[in-house]
């Protein structure tokens, strides 16, 4: 919200997330003065400091409502949010944390091709058995990694068809199988675990 808005965007967002605060009765930031956060480190300006209010208001309301706070969880809950960074110079990043005395790490970076060969026949049968709207990895020939939801496969012309709604003008891309290297389902995101009983039966 600095980068975007400034000093304004910082004030919409803790607005935005005391409301939710009071809502969800979160604690608030450990260590964290009032009104300390509504300001920007060094009085950014924003790059949208003179935008339509609303698109200001919403951006704050989905970042308030979906951004990982910190805060302390009881053991057996989850904590479900997004975390956001400054886009980095150079890849890999990688962001570090302890959590209940364990130090965790992820390294973020461009994406690495499987080493996986597949025959021409192995790849046709796993694209005749997929389905619409599949989320699909792609490992083509020269390495490139491609992810997309499965539209459809041509038999007579070899090429599968993806779904690219956000691609400008064409809605649809596709690749032949010649070009295609190895293809696996992508992992969906597991459920959230069920609330944990503490009762003793």
């Amino acid at each position: 919200m600095c980068l975007l808005y400034g000093d304004k965007g910082a004030h919409l967002l803790a607005l935005k997330k005391k409301h939710q605060e009071t809502l969800d009765t979160h604690e608030s930031i450990p260590g964290m003065a009032a009104g300390a956060d509504e300001h920007c480190e060094t009085g950014a300006k924003g790059r949208l400091s003179t935008s339509d209010p609303q698109y200001a208001e919403a951006n704050a309301q989905y970042l308030a409502t979906e951004s990982l706070w910190p805060a302390a969880y009881a053991p057996g809950t989850v904590a479900d949010g997004l975390i956001y960074l400054k886009e980095p110079s150079i890849l890999p990043v990688t962001l570090k944390g302890s959590v209940d005395g364990r130090s965790l790490a992820v390294e973020l970076g461009p994406p690495k091709g499987s080493q996986i060969q597949m025959k021409h026949s192995e790849l046709v049968r796993f694209f005749q058995a997929q389905k619409k709207g599949s989320a699909l990895r792609l490992t083509l020939r020269k390495g490139k990694v491609f992810v997309g939801k499965f539209s459809n496969y041509d038999e007579n012309e070899e090429r599968v068809w993806f779904s690219t709604p956000s691609s400008g003008m064409l809605n649809s891309l596709s690749y032949s199988i010649e070009n295609i290297r190895s293809a696996e389902p992508l992992e969906q995101v597991p459920a959230k675990p069920a609330p944990v009983s503490t009762d003793l039966n």
